[in-house]
């Protein structure tokens, strides 16, 4: 019976996961990863590496997925889909490990209804499959504290070997499991050696990527992080209640927490409600602290691999406070009541950037000769996508938009703006100043977050007369400018 309500659940987590999951355009993020997994193995590799900060297991299960179903945005995130399926069956699994399978199934069902959830697993990212190696990696941690047995090990060491090499924050997974067992298993001394010997081979095993992970560090371009939100001592709280759902849930989960706690008492599950909080706490805090002294990078997409640990808790929670299963049924039915409201707003928001309207528009408007100016360059990614699809696979994306449809951006890192600035072009027409008298379409999307400096808009505006804006949703403005005209003076 249980086993079938499982099913059902999974069930409708597709369902719930596959509603609109082509209905938006790709996001930069998105189509960048998208357009260098086309790309042979090697070469993805390296842009991949000295583009990314983040190790490249991701990529190259997209890279291979994607030679079996293409690169529209439906095919390449229904791997995140997919993860997120699997990531409510694991986290079953652990709930029923660590309390009881109620637990596991009353997790599933919270983290099925999760809006946070769904919304990564329609987005071509690594974050559903970093959540999905997080409880992997867990499962099978559990599994060697109760038994450090050469399968558990195993298992154990490869499932984390691929998470350490799928997101540079999973580190701090290893970290809190590391701190954990040593607490739990301090007086035995076999496994505590036992336990060591297996860090020591993932330590060996990721030795080859740590040269790599300090050049994505020390590279100047990834200081960029102004996107970030301004840190406050409250910023860990607003992670949580975006992970709840809503206030609303955020209220009731506490309540029912609290509630928990106190009808429990002495019989709280010390081990398992310790191993949780520490998966919660010690990740947040450690970059809560982080971002305080070195550089932000508190953000709520980064530590989605500790949400499983929230709802586990929850979930605990609701199995000790609702003891009659049918009070327990009107519990979970009434957090899948509240759930609806911010999913429901998920599905009918534009969350990402409307690059289809905004291709639309200039397709309508552009005529031959005029120049589109993107900035900053690497939104050429999204536009060409959507624009001038027959350059998204050339190796010279930027040349062949410059050939076919006169596109062009700054450069990476340049210096702006006067009539010799080198602009992306690879023509003997490869200065601002060379364009100023063609009327030009400037695309912005978020450029004060790369260029700190540029004062192209103050070049512009002293070379050709601005017309007018139109808005997209994100944050798509297109400015248009026309050569200045000429008075010319008659004399008598």
């Amino acid at each position: 019976m249980k086993k079938r309500i499982l099913l059902f659940i999974l069930l409708i987590a597709l369902i719930l996961r596959l509603a609109g999951i082509g209905s938006e355009p790709y996001w930069t993020d998105e189509v960048i990863t998208v357009r260098w997994v086309q790309e042979p193995l090697k070469t993805a590799l390296d842009v991949f590496v000295n583009s990314e900060l983040y190790p490249p297991m991701y990529m190259l299960t997209l890279w291979v997925w994607v030679r079996f179903f293409g690169i529209t945005p439906i095919a390449t995130r229904l791997l995140s889909t997919l993860f997120s399926i699997m990531t409510i069956f694991v986290i079953y699994l652990v709930g029923k490990k660590l309390f009881s399978e109620k637990v596991g199934l009353i997790a599933s069902v919270i983290l099925a209804f999760s809006n946070f959830n769904i919304y990564y697993a329609q987005e071509t990212r690594a974050y559903s499959f970093l959540v999905f190696l997080t409880l992997v990696s867990f499962y099978y941690f559990i599994l060697s504290l109760e038994k450090l047995s050469l399968k558990n090990s195993l298992l154990y060491l490869f499932s984390t070997l691929i998470l350490i090499y799928t997101h540079v924050f999973s580190l701090l997974i290893i970290f809190v499991q590391n701190i954990y067992f040593l607490l739990i298993q301090y007086k035995s001394l076999k496994i505590i050696k036992k336990w060591i010997f297996i860090q020591i081979q993932l330590l060996i095993l990721y030795i080859p990527w740590f040269p790599i992970l300090l050049k994505q560090i020390t590279k100047q371009d990834h200081l960029n992080l102004k996107w970030i939100p301004v840190l406050h001592w409250y910023s860990p709280l607003v992670v949580i209640v975006k992970y709840s759902g809503s206030t609303i849930l955020f209220i009731v989960f506490i309540v029912i927490i609290i509630y928990a706690f106190i009808k429990a008492r002495k019989k709280i599950p010390l081990k398992q409600i310790s191993l949780l909080s520490m998966w919660i706490i010690i990740p947040i805090g450690i970059m809560f602290l982080f971002s305080f002294v070195v550089r932000p990078l508190f953000h709520e997409r980064f530590f989605q691999f500790v949400v499983p640990a929230i709802i586990l808790i929850i979930s605990w929670a609701i199995k000790v406070s609702f003891g009659n299963k049918w009070v327990l049924s009107g519990v979970v039915a009434l957090i899948i009541i509240l759930s609806f409201p911010p999913i429901y707003e998920q599905y009918y928001t534009t969350n990402k950037d409307d690059w289809i309207t905004a291709s639309e528009f200039l397709n309508e408007n552009v005529k031959n000769g005029e120049i589109i100016f993107i900035h900053p360059f690497y939104q050429q990614y999204p536009f060409t996508y959507y624009y001038n699809r027959q350059c998204f696979t050339e190796s010279n994306m930027y040349a062949c938009n410059y050939r076919t449809k006169d596109i062009l951006s700054l450069p990476p890192l340049a210096k702006c703006c006067n009539g010799s600035t080198i602009l992306t072009s690879t023509t003997e027409n490869n200065y601002m100043g060379d364009y100023t008298s063609i009327p030009l379409w400037v695309v912005d999307v978020r450029s004060q977050n790369f260029y700190k400096d540029s004062n192209l808009y103050k070049y512009l505006n002293d070379t050709m007369d601005y017309q007018n804006t139109t808005e997209f949703y994100g944050d798509i403005l297109i400015h248009r400018y026309n050569p200045k005209q000429v008075e010319i003076y008659a004399t008598t």
